[in-house]
Formats: structure tokens, C-alpha cells, sequence
């Protein structure tokens, strides 16, 4: 059944447009707040935000996963995963940036315009794996309740940050406090950043990929956006320009391999949920 709700998640990534329905619709916010006024340790608080949610939804999905031959976990695997996905229309990125090319009629624009296109394989693979798909990894691998801990981590993350960018003195203290949500972040994304560099290797350059591929699984320091932005500029190649008209032309002809190769990303990786279901 997650492989089921795996596919279609990733197909209403990139052809649903708009929203996701039931996005945001799990008020995380308020269970932290809620969380932080009990009594104990730090630890404890941390446990209860973000483990305790999890929990439960595993204790509710496993309990329902064999009632209707399953269609009832099903569909809260597809709620949940839903209510967690906080997409952005890739497909609107690509057409404010042809409409930018098509209004381009000044040399020292294009300066601006190339880093503009930059940025959109950045917000491609930064929306693709911390909004989409790591909370598709770990609902294959634990059902709705990775998806969840994967929420609640984060947004607990977020609260942290917000927090210290507050406080122009942070203590020794709160960066011990907030060193273990960060770890366990960072662990949470690992995984399926590199899940998603092994699909642009295949689905794109094979050769160059797999040197980023395998110098990406013994680093265990860098963020994963960096090793993911390597892997996709790896798949798609790119050429300078001398003049306005050359540059205009290669960048539609960029545009275009950016967007199928974006398309394969998304194939590929409903094909590894089809073979992370059969050998599961």
C-alpha cells in the first residue's frame, strides 16, 4: 500500500496544480506549544513533540493496516502524506522563467537571468527531497508514522533556529539542547538525498553521477542540498554564450532539459518504491 501512495504522491508532484488537498492541515505548531509547557528536561519535551505524534500514528495505521483488505491504511497513508507535502508548482517555475527569456532584450540582463535559471535547479532538488521526497522514503519504509516524525522534526528544527536567530546571546546550553534535532535531521534527510542521487545518476549521466554518488555515501559532514545540486548539474549539461541570441537559444534548449530531466527524477522514483516493495 505505500508503494501505492509513494506513486501517486509523486505524480501529483509534478501534474497536480496548485496545493496539495489536506495540505497543512496537521497543526503541528500547536502540539509543540502545547509540549513545551510540561514539566521535565529538555530530552523530554524533544521526545514528546516529535516522537510521541509519530508513535501514535503508527499505533493507529498498524492497527487498521489489514481492515478493508487494507484500503483504509491506504488512504491514510495518502492523507497523511498529503497533509505533510508542502509542494511548489515546478511546472510555474518553468514557465515564469520562459516568460523571462521571451521579455529578455538587453545584454547585461542576461548576467541576472543566468544566475535566475541557477536557482532553479537549487529550488527543484531543495522542494524535490525536503518537502516531497523524504517524507516518501520514510513512509516506505515505517508507513505514516516516518512521514510524521519527518514533520514534527523538522518544524521543531525550524522553532529552534527561529529561536536562536532571536536571541543574539545563545548559551552553551541551548546549542546542546538543539544539537540532537539538528543530528537527527540531518539523519532523517541522508538517506533520501542520496536515494535521489542514485535516480539522477541513472537518469542521467551515468559516469559522472557515480563518481558524486559514491563520494556522497562516505560523507557524513555536508549538507545534502550540496551533494544534490553536484548530481543535477551533473545530468544536465550547460553551455556558455558569446552573444544575446546564442544565449537565448541555449537556455530554451536548457529549460527544456531541466524539465525532462525533473520528469525522469519523479519516474525514477516510483520505480524505487516498485523495487523497495518487492523485496520488502
Amino acid at each position: 500500500m505505500e508503494f501505492l501512495a509513494v506513486a501517486i504522491l509523486v505524480l501529483l508532484q509534478r501534474y497536480w496544480s496548485g496545493p496539495l488537498p489536506l495540505s497543512g492541515s496537521i497543526n503541528v505548531t500547536e502540539w509543540l506549544a502545547f509540549a513545551a509547557r510540561l514539566p521535565g528536561s529538555e530530552m523530554l519535551i524533544y521526545v514528546v513533540s516529535v516522537f510521541v505524534p509519530a508513535f501514535i500514528v503508527w499505533l493507529i495505521s498498524n492497527s487498521i493496516s489489514d481492515t478493508l483488505l487494507g484500503i483504509l491504511y491506504f488512504f491514510v497513508c495518502i492523507g497523511v502524506l498529503m497533509a505533510c507535502i508542502d509542494r511548489v508548482d515546478i511546472a510555474v517555475l518553468f514557465d515564469q522563467a520562459h516568460q523571462e527569456l521571451n521579455l529578455l532584450d538587453d545584454e547585461p540582463d542576461t548576467v541576472a537571468l543566468e544566475s535566475r535559471f541557477s536557482d532553479i535547479a537549487l529550488m527543484q532538488q531543495r522542494q524535490l527531497h525536503l518537502d516531497v521526497t523524504i517524507y516518501l522514503f520514510w513512509c516506505l519504509l515505517f508507513g505514516p508514522a516516518g512521514a510524521i516524525l519527518c514533520l514534527f522534526n523538522r518544524v521543531f528544527c525550524d522553532q529552534l533556529e527561529s529561536d536562536s536567530q532571536h536571541d543574539d546571546k545563545v548559551g552553551i546550553e541551548a546549542e546542546q539542547n538543539s544539537a540532537l534535532p539538528l543530528r537527527v535531521q540531518y539523519w532523517l534527510e541522508w538517506p533520501s538525498a542520496r536515494i535521489n542521487i542514485m535516480i539522477m545518476m541513472l537518469v542521467g549521466q551515468f559516469n559522472t553521477g557515480w563518481s558524486i554518488f559514491t563520494e556522497s555515501l562516505v560523507d557524513f559532514q555536508t549538507d545534502a542540498l550540496h551533494w544534490l545540486v553536484l548530481a543535477y548539474h551533473s545530468g544536465v549539461s550547460r553551455q556558455t554564450s558569446d552573444s544575446l541570441e546564442d544565449f537565448k537559444a541555449q537556455q530554451v534548449v536548457y529549460l527544456e532539459e531541466c524539465e525532462q530531466f525533473f520528469n525522469r527524477q519523479c519516474m525514477g522514483w516510483i520505480g524505487f518504491a516498485a523495487v523497495f516493495a518487492i523485496f520488502e
